[in-house]
């Protein structure tokens, strides 16, 4: 469905391509969700990652999903040909502890694929027990650009210094996105976003992400709609999305 593609794979595929990586969500493990989904990442052949969706939270609104279930459903991800997972909810602000989040880490590792974990903290991915490797990586989300407003920097400089501090501790890779104002994730996005975007992070004293993503205030979830990175408004135009 992604950008109109209407059950094309190759079309779908041709918007995939102009990005590094991307996320699947959840849904498509379950019986209603994309029965396609494997073909897709065939098809990509590892032109953009692939990484699946799975939420560590626990309490209320949350999956709270057992030790056992997260392991099937990680092998279940790697089986339709995923090359990674995405840890989503993975910190103490969703009650999650060390000890959870270590588990849910070390069953990713044990199928030999790498994580990126969304935490609102950074510091907890240095809590004891927890291993990651130089594959791996840490979202953080929003921190600059937040519903197409710019944020004040004191108001994320000691985060954006904690996550540079994790960077070096750990060794990982640092993703980041920004929401636009709209809802409609279609068309291209202006190039200064990413410019800005990296020149915030410069200037809490913190390099810019190895990956940025501009995408609408709910990641494409309610219309399979994605912003463009700029000079790739048409499948196979190939841009890349490393950007920072």
């Amino acid at each position: 469905m992604v950008n109109g593609s209407d059950g094309d794979t190759e079309r779908a595929a041709g918007y995939f391509e102009a990005f590094e990586a991307t996320v699947l969500g959840d849904a498509t493990l379950t019986p209603s969700g994309d029965p396609r989904a494997g073909e897709l990442i065939a098809r990509l052949g590892g032109r953009c990652r692939v990484f699946g969706y799975l939420s560590l939270g626990l309490g209320p609104g949350q999956p709270a999903w057992s030790d056992s279930s997260m392991a099937r459903k990680f092998e279940q991800w790697v089986e339709m040909g995923a090359s990674g997972l995405f840890l989503d909810c993975s910190g103490r602000d969703f009650g999650v502890s060390p000890r959870r989040l270590a588990r849910a880490i070390d069953a990713a590792h044990r199928l030999d694929v790498p994580v990126v974990v969304n935490a609102w903290d950074p510091l907890d991915l240095l809590a004891p027990g927890i291993t990651l490797h130089g594959s791996d990586g840490y979202l953080a989300e929003n921190d600059v650009l937040r519903g197409g407003e710019f944020r004040l920097r004191r108001e994320y400089r000691q985060k954006l210094q904690e996550v540079e501090r994790c960077r070096r501790w750990l060794g990982i890779s640092v993703w980041a996105t920004g929401t636009l104002g709209r809802a409609d994730g279609a068309g291209t996005y202006e190039p200064e976003l990413v410019d800005r975007i990296a020149l915030a992070w410069a200037a809490a004293e913190a390099r810019p992400p190895d990956y940025l993503a501009i995408a609408d205030p709910l990641y494409g979830a309610p219309d399979s709609r994605m912003p463009l990175p700029p000079h790739a408004g048409r499948p196979n135009a190939g841009a890349a999305a490393r950007e920072g």
